[in-house]
């Protein structure tokens, strides 16, 4: 990847963010507490998508980077798959309680 590439792809994301945090109050006023329809749905997959790729590029090239490190040890990789599985359950887990409350 360029310099360039790479340069173009913080800068959309930072416009991405900082789009977020100045809607954030009118999406709650319009989104929040609403029931689910297909328009929500669009609206939050389009909304949220985009934020969990690049948590899990993010992931992704920090183990690959740290796999390497390690020289390729496949007790690290099990254990950092694993860790990774374990996070994603116990983020579900709390979102589902947080939605039921």
């Amino acid at each position: 990847m360029s310099l360039l590439s790479a340069s173009f792809r913080s800068g959309l994301q930072t416009s991405q963010v900082f789009d977020y945090c100045i809607t954030l109050q009118t999406e709650v006023f319009w989104v929040w507490g609403k029931k689910w329809d297909l328009t929500r749905i669009m609206f939050a997959i389009s909304r949220y998508l985009t934020f969990v790729c690049v948590v899990l590029i993010t992931y992704r090239l920090l183990v690959m980077r740290t796999y390497a490190f390690w020289k390729g040890s496949k007790k690290f990789l099990i254990v950092v798959v694993l860790f990774g599985i374990l996070m994603i359950a116990v983020g579900s887990v709390i979102s589902s309680e947080v939605n039921c409350a």
